[in-house]
């Protein structure tokens, strides 16, 4: 067995606290969005698998400045050992607090109706969205990348991920965008339809409410000149 020096054990815990929230609770968090709203307690555990991420992604980042640390050839963002992996790491650490204070935000603001009712999500609440996919994203790259370049390239004992560890790592990843994909997808489908029905389906009367109060007097205005013109009585 390989005895591991205190630069790779550091980065070796860093490596599967990072695994546990970019392949667990964040994507749990992500899941639980689409699949659970149904359920009274659903945002409750959505918030506490969102925090728990936040957590897991600070652990990982300073066990990752420690291992770096533990060399004594400068920091992260200077020096030999100073690559993409660290400061892609910092990128995404600010992403992930982002995205965590505006889900507090967001908790405050107005759901919403949906879009064939008029209505839609505040801002705040999209933003959050686009970030957590956005972290989703990231997340897996970084952590690809940390597991099959950066591991090999700094590893001071010189190996490399056992490709088992790999393998799990897509079964995992591809998994977890399928199963999102498919209810997004799905959810999706169904708003095209609702909002295709709901245009062909509405009644004249409501189309004529649909139009701008102006436009509306306008042309009422204008037929009323046309058909005085065509009975002779002109009014101004």
């Amino acid at each position: 067995m390989v005895q591991l020096g205190v630069h790779d054990t550091l980065a070796a815990v860093h490596a599967v606290v990072a695994c546990v929230a970019t392949l667990g609770t964040l994507p749990a968090a992500l899941l639980i969005g689409r699949y659970c709203r149904s359920h009274p307690h659903w945002l409750r555990a959505h918030m506490m698998l969102n925090i728990a991420t936040t957590l897991l992604i600070v652990l990982a980042f300073g066990l990752g400045m420690g291992a770096v640390a533990s060399q004594d050839a400068g920091t992260q963002f200077n020096g030999p050992d100073s690559d993409l992996h660290h400061k892609a790491g910092l990128g995404v650490l600010a992403v992930v607090l982002t995205e965590t204070a505006l889900g507090f935000v967001a908790h405050g603001t107005p759901v919403g109706k949906r879009l064939v009712e008029g209505g839609g999500k505040h801002w705040v609440r999209w933003t959050h969205v686009a970030l957590g996919l956005t972290t989703a994203v990231l997340g897996y790259w970084l952590t690809w990348e940390g597991m099959y370049d950066e591991w090999a390239q700094m590893s001071v004992a010189e190996t490399t991920t056992p490709e088992s560890v790999q393998i799990i790592f897509w079964i995992i990843l591809l998994f977890e965008v399928s199963a999102y994909t498919l209810h997004a997808g799905n959810e999706f489908m169904r708003w095209i339809e609702d909002h295709l029905s709901h245009i062909v389906g509405r009644p004249a009367e409501a189309v004529v409410e649909s139009v701008p109060t102006l436009e509306r007097r306008e042309r009422r205005s204008g037929c009323a000149t046309r058909l005085d013109m065509a009975t002779g009585n002109l009014s101004v």
